[in-house]
């Protein structure tokens, strides 16, 4: 049985970090951690769990890689699990790195995070894919994606998104004693604040539930704006909110796991209104999902694999709001899928996805 270093971000402020930290502990093989040395405005250092752990890469940085797998073969090593972001390494970094996987014999599993179909600069090469042993992508949409743009390569293998850890209830201090009164629809999106995540059309969607029978919808947007572009919209969601404050509010910052779980479960409705086709899903959706909470998602494809768990939203802005407004009216529908998808994204069913593609890289 190989030990597996996962080289990610760990003990900080961040998504991936965090889904990482959910599943790591069902995993039943020894696990070396190497950590990001993050950046300055990461203010949080924490020590995760009992792992052998080392920040020994930056983002960005030139050969990082490269001397990450040498340091993998000092301490035997024979996995590497890449957590992988478009902000982290290139995949240029990832090719760059072969010779040292080669000569090393340690084989390469990256999941990646952050993919966009349209958005050639988050997609590896063909030649770029040679250094991968397995790929992990978190929906069926991507997997579609890569088979379409990497045709003859077979690495391409499915691992589900674990949602946060559900423990018990949260209380009643959150999300609904934040907008007031709890007889109001609470609309709620969360996640990072970029615009393919629809925001302005659900804004515009919950003004027309307010016109139309539901005076009270508020629509609540929690969630960072780290890159320029999730900075730009939320310059645009301020500006919503100022004009009409009533019908938008806006809670930017890192949120806590808590923070989360208590919006999400005291929240009336989940929108996730994503334009993107072919993305691969944060945890998210699969969060969202688990915490019981009715989710009306988009069309896009990004979707697929939840079926029957979440309501699909009708085209166009009305579309939006009277699908919302009939979960509303039916908020307690579920049927069997809906249980099997939180199934396989609990994190010891991700550990045992994971588990599965360690086995065959052991051979």
């Amino acid at each position: 049985m190989r030990t597996v270093g996962h080289i990610t971000p760990w003990g900080v402020h961040c998504g991936i970090a965090k889904h990482l930290s959910y599943w790591l502990p069902k995993l039943r093989r020894p696990s070396v951690i190497y950590a990001e040395d993050p950046p300055p405005w990461y203010t949080t250092r924490e020590t995760w769990g009992t792992w052998p752990q080392e920040r020994i890469w930056q983002r960005g940085a030139p050969g990082a890689l490269t001397r990450i797998v040498q340091r993998a073969a000092k301490d035997g090593a024979g996995i590497l699990h890449l957590q992988w972001d478009p902000g982290f390494f290139a995949w240029q970094d990832v090719n760059d790195a072969k010779g040292q996987l080669d000569l090393h014999e340690i084989k390469l599993i990256v999941t990646a995070h952050c993919l966009v179909a349209d958005r050639p600069w988050t997609l590896p090469n063909k030649a770029m894919l040679r250094a991968v042993d397995r790929l992990a992508v978190g929906t069926p949409a991507m997997v579609e994606a890569f088979t379409k743009y990497a045709a003859g390569f077979q690495i391409t293998l499915r691992a589900p998104v674990a949602h946060v850890p559900l423990p018990h209830a949260p209380g009643a201090s959150g999300l609904r004693r934040a907008v007031g009164d709890l007889s109001e629809a609470v609309i709620l999106t969360w996640g990072m604040l970029g615009s393919m995540k629809g925001h302005t059309e659900t804004l515009e969607a919950v003004r027309f539930l307010r016109g139309n029978g539901c005076p009270g919808a508020r629509y609540i947007v929690m969630g960072r704006a780290l890159t320029g572009e999730q900075r730009r919209n939320l310059e645009t969601l301020r500006e919503h909110a100022a004009t009409d404050p009533a019908a938008l509010e806006i809670y930017e910052g890192f949120h806590t796991d808590e923070d989360i779980i208590g919006a999400c479960r005291q929240a009336d409705v989940i929108v996730l209104n994503h334009q993107a086709d072919y993305a691969s899903s944060s945890g998210t959706i699969a969060t969202s999902v688990a915490s019981g909470t009715p989710v009306v998602v988009s069309r896009s494809r990004m979707f697929s694999g939840y079926e029957g768990a979440v309501a699909v939203a009708e085209p166009g802005t009305e579309g939006l709001a009277k699908t919302i407004d009939a979960v509303l009216h039916r908020r307690a529908d579920r049927d069997w899928r809906y249980f099997r998808v939180c199934a396989r994204t609990a994190p010891s069913s991700v550990a045992r996805a994971y588990e599965d593609i360690y086995k065959e890289l052991d051979q």
